[in-house]
């Protein structure tokens, strides 16, 4: 697991838009899995924490491209922290 937030957090801080999906898209994937919650919960230290638009950059992304397991990555996240920013008329 602490390979996968080490990956987490490179993605996000480097991997650009092709990172973001990347994660969004295993969160989707592994709605199920409890393990997924540290990836998520990850997601959002690095959004307060260290403010990296995690919430913005997603909000970003055109829903109608975008595989379904994104698009539930994209939900998880709005559910879980969306609140920390309410710039956007999302989740």
């Amino acid at each position: 697991m602490a390979v996968e937030l080490e990956a987490t957090e490179a993605l996000a801080r480097f991997g650009g838009r092709d990172g973001l999906v990347a994660i969004l898209g295993e969160l989707g994937r592994r709605i199920d899995d409890p393990d997924s919650d540290y990836i998520a919960y990850r997601l959002q230290e690095l959004q307060t924490n260290d403010r990296l638009p995690i919430l913005r950059k997603a909000r970003e992304l055109s829903i109608d491209s975008l595989s379904p397991e994104v698009r539930e990555g994209i939900r998880q996240v709005e559910e879980l922290f969306g609140y920390l920013d309410k710039s956007s008329d999302h989740g």
